[in-house]
């Protein structure tokens, strides 16, 4: 039987002048993952037409998986798939090489992940599901599209439930070694440095950093033996400037 689906898929190999010829229903398995495709193969002169689904690992909802096979001047045959996964319409492009006269071979995706091109008859066998988006790596840089948004990265924390109540932050960046200090609140953003500097914003031309609150503090400086707050500025210009307010001392 196997020998039978070898022998017919390899027609590929054959160019003819065919039209709409289907070849039968074939399944792959985008190993180490356990989605399987299920594609029909369809004959459209020298190329070959592919139609079929993602299983999304026996998920309730199939993806789509839509492409094209060709014959290699190397002699392997080539797919080029477009898998739409459901809901979400996520997309991810896969690339896979089959060497004549065998089904199975290797595969990429647009996204980086890579694999074996598993030929199986039966359900995959096991693993976690194709991601659908690529994982950030360390030095990795996003850039704004022209029809993108004008948040490079957002991370949102609705609760605190970690095991250090008081201590929860959306992002979290740390210098070096930890600074050994509980946060004293939780925070959209903490920086963190044992013998550096936590937070540094910096502007050319602009304000280096801004606080803003309609209710409470703007800018709140704490320090245990040190400086709260210090201002400094190169010479001859205003180290520290009160606009439309006053300065209250408090000592505790």
């Amino acid at each position: 039987m196997v020998r039978r689906i070898v022998l017919t898929f390899a027609s590929i190999c054959i160019p003819v002048m065919a039209t709409a010829q289907p070849l039968g229903t074939y399944r792959w398995q985008l190993q180490p993952y356990c989605n399987v495709i299920s594609v029909a193969v369809t004959q459209n002169g020298s190329t070959y037409r592919i139609e079929g689904t993602d299983d999304q690992c026996g998920a309730a909802r199939q993806g789509s998986a839509l492409g094209m096979a060709f014959l290699n001047p190397d002699g392997t045959i080539g797919f080029g798939l477009m898998i739409v996964a459901a809901p979400g319409a996520a997309p991810v492009h896969v690339d896979a090489t089959i060497p004549y006269p065998t089904l199975t071979g290797t595969w990429r995706d647009s996204l980086g992940h890579t694999g074996t091109f598993a030929f199986t008859a039966a359900a995959g066998t096991g693993g976690a599901p194709l991601p659908t988006s690529a994982p950030a790596t360390f030095g990795s840089v996003l850039t704004q599209p022209a029809s993108g948004g004008d948040r490079g990265l957002s991370a949102v924390v609705n609760a605190d439930t970690g095991s250090l109540l008081g201590d929860s932050h959306a992002l979290y960046g740390q210098w070096g070694a930890f600074s050994g200090f509980n946060s004293p609140g939780r925070s959209g953003v903490r920086g963190d440095s044992q013998a550096d500097v936590g937070v540094v914003g910096t502007s050319m031309s602009g304000v280096g950093v801004r606080g803003w609150s309609a209710v409470n503090v703007g800018v709140e400086g704490f320090a245990l033996t040190g400086i709260g707050v210090r201002a400094s500025t190169s010479a001859g210009t205003t180290a520290l400037e009160i606009d439309n307010g006053s300065l209250r001392v408090t000592v505790r």
